[in-house]
């Protein structure tokens, strides 16, 4: 006797293709892969024609707590994730000793997450490089590198700055330890503060100014200097939100000399530009660019050159935003709930993205790639972690029914097609028809077994 059994699927297996079938859900897990359910008996049957059935997204960068209790931050963003078809999600600490409060993070997941959820570290300080064999025994196996912050930029959001020589340092310890990973923001922090000085002297005020200030030149360079020092300390590492055409073309250029990178990159990178929207709300590090960026970004996801897709989902207000200009607005904006609508209306139903590739890079991909076998595939045994996807569905992007608390969308008005019906974590339905459903958050904090292969 199954739980749950869906029938008359389209299921969107990763690395395999969509199939025709039932599955089968018992005891959390995934218990039947079926071609004919005729004879299965279940408690719940739920019919799926003329839906797909993917796995639930891995979202591997969010910053859900920014600027308020984690608790909170767990609740209101886990739900907005898992409206928009995410059930796991790894959200990054900004303290230097996250050791101190695993187990009480842990607890606040397990008593508000509607979604599972796991931790990377921002490294800051030579004492931090000395905890990574703790951390990654404790479960936390990736870690993270911000180089594009300095001076104005970091005292704004409260940062440490670091400096190549700690970059190397703290590539050189990760290495040290298997099953580690080093995710990297790439921007050159020097180019940066020269750019962001002469492009504030001109008096320019809009989201076209903050692309101009952090160019992609900066981007790109840092592409390729992170790629020597991971090459030379045999770190594996992970470009997060690549943003630019020349930083594609920096990792096409590491890929032709022997190393290869993992690269991310994200949504708003993919469809925004900031020749069609000019709000302050739109102010994200990397900034958004231009058309030949967003052109360039979907030619290496059809190449390859891209493994993982993620939101970058940051819960700063639209007070935060709504500044009176774009070098006092904070960077960063929510998109974790929005990650799955976005990429079926603007990537599979508009022909650049097969709903197979989409599974991969939003599903099988971060599961692999951060230690989560268990997670974002279609198989007997993985964790019953599925969601319902109506290809047809068209709706109106409103900040409201995200459910976020930072209370605004970029995508605000855009008519997608192609929603989440239906999200189950774990054999639980925690969301349908854009409704948080579950009587109670049921997320777990997942201690990783090791993070940086994809094979």
């Amino acid at each position: 006797m199954l739980d749950t059994l869906f029938k008359n699927c389209q299921v969107v297996m990763p690395y395999v293709g969509i199939v025709d079938g039932a599955i089968g859900v018992k005891d959390e897990k995934i218990a039947c892969i079926l071609s004919d359910a005729s004879s299965a008996e279940s408690k719940t049957v739920i019919d799926a024609r003329g839906q797909h059935l993917m796995p639930g997204l891995v979202d591997g960068h969010t910053h859900f707590c920014i600027r308020r209790p984690r608790a909170e931050g767990y609740a209101s963003e886990s739900a907005s994730a898992a409206l928009g078809g995410v059930t796991t999600a790894i959200d990054y600490y900004r303290v230097a000793r996250p050791e101190d409060s695993v187990e009480v993070d842990a607890e606040a997941v397990a008593s508000r997450s509607f979604i599972d959820m796991g931790f990377h570290l921002n490294l800051h300080s030579m004492d931090t490089l000395q905890e990574i064999p703790a951390l990654a025994a404790g479960g936390i196996t990736s870690f993270k590198l911000l180089q594009g912050y300095a001076k104005e930029d970091a005292q704004q959001l409260g940062m440490a700055m670091i400096d190549d020589g700690f970059v190397y340092a703290a590539l050189s310890r990760i290495a040290e330890v298997p099953g580690t990973l080093a995710c990297v923001h790439c921007e050159n922090a020097d180019l940066v503060n020269l750019f962001r000085n002469r492009v504030r002297a001109t008096g320019q005020n809009d989201l076209a100014a903050w692309a101009l200030a952090r160019p992609a030149i900066a981007e790109a360079e840092n592409v390729l200097r992170l790629g020597y020092f991971a090459k030379v300390t045999g770190c594996p590492v992970l470009i997060v939100h690549l943003s630019s055409r020349e930083g594609v073309k920096a990792v096409e250029t590491l890929r032709s000399q022997g190393f290869r990178p993992f690269v991310e990159t994200c949504p708003h990178y993919l469809t925004i530009s900031v020749s069609e929207y000019s709000g302050f709300q739109g102010k994200v590090n990397p900034p958004i660019r231009f058309q030949e960026d967003i052109d360039a970004l979907w030619i290496a996801l059809e190449k390859g050159l891209i493994d993982v897709i993620g939101s970058d989902h940051v819960t700063h207000s639209k007070q935060d935003k709504c500044q009176d200009t774009i070098w006092s607005s904070l960077p960063g904006l929510p998109g974790s709930g929005t990650i799955l609508p976005v990429l079926l209306s603007e990537g599979v139903n508009k022909g650049r993205l097969s709903l197979q590739r989409l599974a991969e890079l939003a599903c099988a991909n971060p599961a692999r790639l951060y230690g989560l076998p268990q997670k974002g595939n279609i198989v007997v045994g993985a964790d019953a972690d599925l969601v319902l996807v109506d290809l047809g569905l068209e709706k109106t992007v409103t900040a409201e029914a995200l459910a976020s608390s930072a209370g605004f969308t970029v995508y605000e008005g855009w008519r997608l097609k192609g929603w989440p019906t239906l999200t189950m974590l774990r054999g639980k339905v925690v969301a349908r028809d854009g409704k948080i459903v579950a009587s109670q958050p049921h997320g777990r904090f997942l201690k990783r077994l090791g993070s940086g292969r994809l094979d």
